[in-house]
């Protein structure tokens, strides 16, 4: 088997600023229920997805409107904070 998609499901809470009019932040919550399966869609057994290693989720802030994109050097302070 080549290639083991994980499926996880969770939440995305938003913060809307009602006086700059804009979202000023976002943040994904992983849930506990996780499912694999291969590149065609067919469920993988509990036997194979646990030899595979835990994958920290890079989820990337949006750069909204009014906001300057950050540099790559304030994106890997910004890793490193948390």
């Amino acid at each position: 088997m080549a290639i083991i998609k994980k499926i996880t499901y969770g939440f995305v809470i938003q913060e809307y600023d009602d006086e700059l009019e804009q979202f000023v932040s976002q943040e994904f919550v992983a849930g506990d229920q996780v499912e694999h399966e291969d590149e065609d869609g067919n469920p993988v057994d509990d036997l194979t997805a646990s030899s595979i290693p835990y994958l920290e989720f890079d989820m990337v802030q949006p750069v909204y409107p009014n906001q300057e994109a950050p540099t790559e050097d304030q994106e890997v302070e910004e890793r490193r904070i948390k």
